[in-house]
């Protein structure tokens, strides 16, 4: 994953968001893109993510995330 941050200008943007709340716990979950480039040349890579948001006494935390590439 370091590898990976460590990418000449990568950003992102993200596509698509769900949105559901479960009792107190919200999951976002969707689609988004990151951009790049790769000896000079534009890359990108779709994947997909969810993550579990609840809330604590210090705030809103995560509980779970998962990102994971599109084939």
């Amino acid at each position: 994953f370091r590898g990976f941050l460590a990418k000449d200008g990568l950003h992102g943007r993200v596509d698509s968001m769900i949105v559901q709340r479960v009792g107190p716990a919200i999951i976002l979950s969707g689609i988004y893109t990151f951009y790049w480039r790769e000896n000079g040349r534009p890359t990108s890579l779709k994947a997909r993510y969810s993550f579990v948001f609840a809330p604590m006494d210090r705030g809103w935390v995560i509980l779970n995330h998962h990102s994971s590439a599109i084939p």
